[in-house]
């Protein structure tokens, strides 16, 4: 566990320096990825069968959870955009924007509350609640680095 430890903290702050020397203010996905699958497997200690049935349950629900998210964000925005704005909405129009942006709500509650079940198939309930604090830990680290790192400043000519 200390070895696992040290290895993620080596590479974050591997990765994080590296990323700094470079005057790169975003970590290509990649990176993003390995590093949270690195600090989710050493939050919940999985050990490799675990890992082996998590990771495939965990990542198919988050390509799924995108998906939806890409359609709320910038399905919608589009057919905004091609009805002229909100400003020029019928009231039928926003109603049928309305009524898809409920389903899409709905379709993610959905499959958010199949992901525990699913999971709970591979790894425990006490486990499952590691995820979320985690999940949540994750992006509190890197929001901190990222505000510590500061906006990306526009180089003068």
């Amino acid at each position: 566990m200390k070895k696992q430890f040290l290895f993620l903290f080596l590479l974050t702050v591997g990765l994080f320096s590296t990323m700094h020397a470079q005057h790169q203010h975003r970590i290509s996905h990649e990176k993003f990825k390995a590093l949270k699958t690195a600090f989710i497997t050493d939050a919940l200690d999985l050990n490799v069968k675990e890992a082996e049935k998590f990771w495939p349950i965990y990542n198919q629900h988050h390509v799924a959870h995108k998906k939806i998210s890409r359609l709320l964000e910038k399905g919608i925005k589009k057919r905004l955009d091609n009805l002229g704005g909100i400003d020029n909405l019928s009231d039928k129009e926003a109603h049928e924007i309305l009524e898809r942006i409920i389903a899409l709500k709905k379709e993610k509650a959905s499959l958010h509350a199949h992901l525990f079940p699913d999971l709970n198939k591979v790894i425990s309930a006490k486990k499952l609640i590691q995820l979320t604090k985690a999940e949540r830990d994750f992006r509190h680290q890197i929001f901190k680095e990222y505000r510590r790192r500061g906006p990306k400043k526009k180089e003068a000519n």
